[in-house]
């Protein structure tokens, strides 16, 4: 490579703060993009340069000091981006603002993260070479909050004879803190009078040590609170007034379960590069871990984590890779000591999540969005997101896939979807996706309704916090796989654990479509809980077209009866439930056939009870058929109608003699 080349290459990435692609660079340096990617992994051979992301790479100035801008100082707090966002931006404002900064309080549950946010604070404020960072002390008050004047010492120092013992002068923390940070945790432990110096030095900057009477002590001190307590509660009206910004960390069964997965896999690797070996995870155990409810939160979990490998690495210590969870397990999360704890891909993330906002603001088919989401899938996702190792993918691939088994037994017809649908939420699973997915939900159900119905029941079992989004992207993802044509919805009921379901995962197999529901019962339930389930499945669906049911055993009479009055259109009931009765019903929905005909079919060929309703109310009607046609009997119904009472329905029915 020329030196002149060299030179340009390098500078023009000197001057890119965020990176630049190799097309990007390409057209700086006015050169062939095959021929720049050559040089730039010359460079990369030379430790010059290096390259982030997957596609597309990002490549910077390998001695360009990135690793202390803002962005990689908070990366490391779990959230960031997340449930925490707004809290550290408040931090951020608070902290630069001129000359030392507004105090700043972090309010949160013991084992939140207020003490290892507060040194990130620190670390900001040293990548920003911002003043008075010199030095960072911090003071737990609960220390000795029994003992009001030796924390006054420790804070404000005393002079000599101030008490007894005070052989010599001492300089307290505010001294100390002299042009750095000085963290207090635990603040609410402060005797009131302690409060009320503390007060008065962040008013003025200077304090009396303990036993001055005339002199004062000027600090220019950055000062950061953390208390487990209500502030509003616990401090004096006084001097919560003069603490400018707090912020609220909230307690790990809070957080997204994004958060919750990073936290627990987090603890995980820093213990297996602390034992210098690597992990297997046992899926059960770490799904458990995500759901914990700890009063001591993160650090609690740490302590858990932390003896689940100590017990372990107690009984294999010569084992190269640890199993922690039950040896019985299949599945397994395998986590490397050599693995990195960050994320290097964020600022790729963000405007991966602003291009994928932007497709649900077209406005087009839904088959075009559909098409457009895959596209942006296969363009940008495939290789951004890793689904080895995940907890995440293997909980929305099992919970998806088991649903399927039970009501299709067709895991192919979900396979693409759940690769796609777990790199979108694992890319924004955020409140303005939500908002953008309620909107689009609300067209599925009016132009999908079918496919709308199965990605509800195939995402049931999916975590609830992710549920609702999942179940709207699997629903736009399924389109055109789904038959919208089939006219009424069909259930099958039976007593048994698998029974209905069974006969439903072959039917719709076999049928290559969803079109049965399966309702199974207890051996023990009577007409009235088959009834109660089946209300349920009716009030999710629209019935106006009609209803068909097949089912083990019961009263028919007593089925229509109570079930007649939610369904607006016409009821079957067929009392005998087997594949071949549900196959043949399954192939006549798929053939369009009318209900009437379906009704008849079934009357004339199933060897079983068979009772036809043809949507008339259970309520008293008066019925005419007459044997020379049905203009007659409508002509009949036309005179009856003026001398009978309005609120008697006259129905008309075709002879079959």
């Amino acid at each position: 490579m020329k030196s002149e080349t060299r030179q340009k290459l390098v500078s023009t990435l000197k001057e890119a703060k965020n990176g630049l692609t190799t097309t990007e660079i390409a057209k700086i340096v006015e050169l062939s993009r095959s021929v720049t990617s050559l040089y730039l992994n010359e460079l990369l051979t030379n430790g010059e340069v290096i390259k982030k992301g997957r596609k597309p790479i990002y490549w910077k100035l390998a001695n360009f000091n990135q690793d202390k801008n803002e962005e990689n100082v908070f990366q490391n707090f779990i959230g960031s981006d997340g449930s925490v966002k707004e809290a550290i931006n408040k931090c951020k404002s608070a902290v630069l603002y001129p000359p030392l900064g507004l105090p700043l309080l972090i309010h949160g549950d013991s084992g939140v993260g207020k003490s290892y946010l507060a040194e990130l604070i620190f670390d900001y404020l040293k990548a920003k070479e911002a003043k008075g960072t010199e030095k960072f002390l911090v003071f737990n008050c609960a220390d000795y909050a029994n003992n009001p004047e030796l924390i006054s010492s420790i804070l404000f120092g005393h002079t000599k004879g101030a008490f007894t013992g005070a052989d010599t002068d001492k300089k307290g923390l505010l001294v100390q803190a002299d042009q750095g940070v000085l963290f207090l945790d635990e603040v609410h432990r402060l005797s009131n009078e302690n409060q009320e110096k503390l007060f008065q030095f962040m008013d003025t900057g200077r304090f009396r040590p303990m036993g001055e009477e005339a002199k004062t002590v000027t600090s220019n001190v950055r000062l950061l609170f953390a208390t487990t307590e209500s502030p509003e509660k616990v401090l004096l009206p006084t001097f919560y007034r003069r603490i400018s910004v707090t912020i609220h960390l909230p307690a790990f069964h809070q957080r997204p379960l994004l958060e919750r997965i990073g936290l627990v896999k987090y603890l995980f690797l820093n213990e297996a590069r602390r034992i210098q070996k690597d992990l297997k995870i046992g899926r059960t155990l770490f799904f458990k871990m995500t759901e914990e409810r700890l009063s001591g939160n993160v650090g609690s979990l740490r302590n858990e984590v932390r003896m689940l490998c100590a017990d372990r690495l107690r009984k294999d210590s010569e084992e190269e890779v640890i199993e922690i969870g039950d040896s019985q397990e299949n599945d397994w999360i395998y986590l490397s000591r050599s693995d990195t704890l960050t994320d290097e891909n964020k600022a790729e993330e963000e405007r991966l999540k602003r291009t994928f906002f932007n497709l649900f603001d077209k406005n087009g088919w839904l088959i075009e969005l559909k098409e457009n989401i895959y596209q942006f899938y296969q363009d940008y996702l495939t290789t951004l997101f890793s689904n080895d190792n995940d907890f995440l993918f293997y909980h929305i691939k099992n919970s998806i896939q088991s649903k399927n088994k039970k009501i299709l037994d067709n895991e192919r017809l979900t396979e693409d979807a759940i690769d796609c649908l777990y790199n979108i939420i694992k890319l924004s699973e955020s409140n303005e996706l939500k908002a953008k997915l309620i909107q689009t939900k609300q067209r599925l159900q009016r132009e999908y309704p079918r496919t709308v119905l199965l990605a509800s029941h195939l995402t049931k079992d999916i975590n609830q916090e992710i549920k609702e989004s999942a179940e709207v992207i699997l629903g736009i993802l399924l389109i055109g796989t789904i038959s919208e044509d089939i006219r009424y919805h069909a259930l099958l009921v039976a007593h048994g654990n698998t029974t209905a379901s069974s006969i439903q995962a072959v039917a719709n197999r076999i049928c290559k479509d969803y079109i049965f529901d399966a309702i199974n019962m207890p051996l023990t339930s009577s007409i009235h809980d088959i009834v109660l389930q089946v209300k349920i499945w009716l009030s999710e669906r629209d019935t106006s077209q009609g209803v068909i049911m097949l089912v083990d055993m019961g009263s028919l009479t007593q089925l229509y009866k109570s079930l007649k009055p939610q369904i607006l259109g016409e009821l079957l009931v067929i009392n005998n439930l087997t594949t071949s009765y549900a196959l043949d019903i399954g192939q006549q929905l798929l053939n369009g056939k009318l209900f009437y005909d379906i009704a008849e079919s079934a009357e004339k060929n199933f060897k079983t009870e068979v009772q036809y309703f043809e949507g008339f109310e259970v309520d008293k009607n008066i019925i005419i058929s007459s044997i020379s046609g049905k203009d007659v009997a409508k002509k009949i119904q036309s005179i009856c109608k003026k001398y009978i009472d309005p609120d008697i329905k006259i129905i008309v029915l075709e002879s079959k003699t």
